[in-house]
């Protein structure tokens, strides 16, 4: 199986963690991903148990657990914020400085397959058009965008990072002001599984949603209230 390595990082907000497994991400989520609150900073409880189930993995079978920072500030990591010389160069020297993990910035967070969106479309009777060929669902996409429309873009796993591109983003003409629009409600972080993303699309100035092969219309939409 190899060494498994849990990591979280809480009390500070955008609480987090991953799981490497032999040194390669295996997944990695922000805590306010599921909760709803951005900037979360308590105890990433729910990034953890993605972590474990995305990898197929029981607490019993990690073989480490690492936490970033303190959970308090101490009288040395004062030291180090106002003094940022201090010790830095010896511990450079001396082999301390970890590698750079590329992968950080990859999509290692939660997927939703077809069957699931489906089945919460399905569910609550949400009007949808089913494209499983991808170029005819390219070629919709890009006429709606060509047509001055904003759209909702929700594919693959979640990115992580800062701000990140990719499975969560909006499409559209930059010189259209909604094309500018933010993929997450107010005081919300970036949208996460497709109900976020579907509440968003409701709440926000978009057009069309694009879940997987689903596409959505917001005229099409029962009303928001």
């Amino acid at each position: 199986m190899g060494k498994i390595i849990l990591g979280f990082f809480a009390f500070d907000r955008d609480a987090a963690a991953f799981l490497l497994r032999d040194g390669e991400m295996v997944a990695a989520a922000r805590e306010d991903w599921f909760s709803r609150r951005r900037r979360d900073s308590r105890f990433p409880f729910h990034a953890i148990n993605y972590c474990l189930e995305e990898a197929f993995i029981h607490p019993g079978d990690l073989d480490e657990i690492v936490c970033y920072g303190r959970p308090s500030l101490s009288v040395e990591d004062l030291f180090k914020k106002y003094f940022k010389s201090l010790g830095r160069m010896n511990k450079i020297l001396a082999g301390e400085n970890p590698p750079p993990l590329l992968q950080a910035g990859g999509p290692w967070g939660p997927k939703y397959g077809s069957a699931e969106i489906a089945a919460f479309l399905d569910r609550y009777q949400y009007p949808y058009e089913r494209i499983d060929d991808p170029k005819a669902k390219a070629e919709r996409i890009g006429q709606a965008v060509a047509g001055g429309k904003s759209v909702g873009l929700f594919s693959g796993r979640m990115p992580f990072g800062t701000d990140p591109p990719g499975g969560r983003s909006i499409l559209g003409d930059l010189k259209n002001p909604k094309a500018h629009l933010p993929f997450h409600g107010p005081d919300e972080p970036l949208v996460c599984a497709p109900w976020d993303a579907y509440r968003c699309f409701l709440r926000m100035g978009l057009d069309l949603l694009v879940l997987e092969n689903f596409l959505l219309w917001k005229d099409e939409q029962p009303k928001y209230e």
